[in-house]
């Protein structure tokens, strides 16, 4: 049984187009579970709209807000099926993505979670690229837990929380969802469901991030007083639940993180400048590409490879194979 969790709170403007990609899918979950968080705006209107769309779906209203952590974590005890996938009001999933995920699982019951590749869209649901992701597969299949723990040092963002299922059990074994690790909660468990159990993984585009200022990843990694707290945080659970890992991991994916949030800061700072003329852009675009070679060879040195490598190859050898869907290329 697959269970779908979408949480929402105030993207009424967002949610008709995630729903409806919901109700497009080719496997349609077994029941859908919609958490509103004590929305202002016209989101429950909207919701109750598409409810009628699936064979069983329901809408959970908070009292009062809890954040998007806990409602992840709400949604775990309120789903009754066996494999679970966590919708973002403002993303969008592809036709195939839980037809796929449920397939893999299907053939590999010891994995613990799913993955796949996603695209990029803008505010305006466009199409603007591929998130430069590793590519740990040619084709769909299971990769073991020993297989795991290479590809984790090699390369560890291949796992993307908006294409990701996962085994219920697993993740409730696992404590859910980290509170203190706030926008990589997802990034973190399903790092560890892989590590301990394996992972199924196809290297098609299946769902696409939007990317957007007020979005919850892009907010808070591009708060460096935040960032640094949710890379303690990582630290502190790696070190908690050392076996999973390889040995030296730790580190790597703390240095990672820190890297990534600078990243996302600058990529802010430009935007911003951008929007002031095309000198105060071009600056900027400039003091962005010093600081990233400088925060790279600082941060993640040992890591030049495989940046080239998934940068270069999917335009490669992987595009006959890799399936947009929904929007198209």
């Amino acid at each position: 049984m697959l269970s779908v969790i979408l949480t929402s709170y105030n993207y009424a403007a967002y949610l008709p187009a995630a729903l409806a990609a919901l109700a497009a899918q080719s496997r349609q979950p077994d029941e859908l579970i919609v958490i509103d968080d004590c929305s202002a705006d016209d989101s429950l209107a909207v919701i109750t709209t598409f409810l009628g769309r699936f064979a069983d779906a329901r809408l959970v209203q908070n009292p009062h807000n809890l954040g998007i952590v806990a409602n992840l974590n709400r949604g775990i005890e309120l789903a009754r099926g066996s494999v679970v996938y966590f919708a973002a009001a403002d993303d969008l999933t592809y036709p195939a993505l839980l037809e796929r995920g449920m397939e893999l699982l299907d053939r590999h019951p010891a994995a613990g979670v799913f993955s796949a590749r996603s695209a990029i869209i803008d505010v305006d649901g466009r199409v603007t690229g591929r998130l430069a992701t590793a590519v740990p597969l040619r084709e769909p299949g299971f990769i073991p837990p020993e297989r795991v723990a290479r590809q984790l040092m090699r390369d560890d963002n291949w796992l993307t929380g908006n294409t990701t299922l996962y085994r219920r059990a697993a993740l409730a074994a696992a404590g859910g969802f980290p509170q203190e690790l706030g926008s990589f909660c997802d990034g973190y468990v399903s790092r560890l469901l892989a590590a301990r159990h394996g992972a199924c993984y196809s290297p098609e585009v299946l769902g696409a991030w939007r990317r957007h200022s007020s979005g919850f990843a892009w907010s808070q990694t591009a708060d460096l007083a935040r960032s640094r707290e949710v890379a303690a945080g990582v630290e502190r659970r790696i070190a908690a639940d050392g076996p999973a890992f390889p040995p030296g991991y730790g580190n790597r994916c703390v240095q990672r993180y820190l890297f990534g949030a600078r990243r996302f800061a600058l990529a802010r700072q430009r935007e911003e400048a951008q929007a002031r003329g095309f000198g105060p852009g071009l600056a900027a675009r400039l003091r962005e590409v010093a600081l990233t070679l400088w925060l790279f060879a600082t941060h993640r040195p040992w890591d030049v490879a495989a940046v080239l490598r998934r940068r270069f190859l999917p335009r490669s050898s992987l595009r006959p194979r890799v399936s947009v869907g929904w929007f198209g290329s």
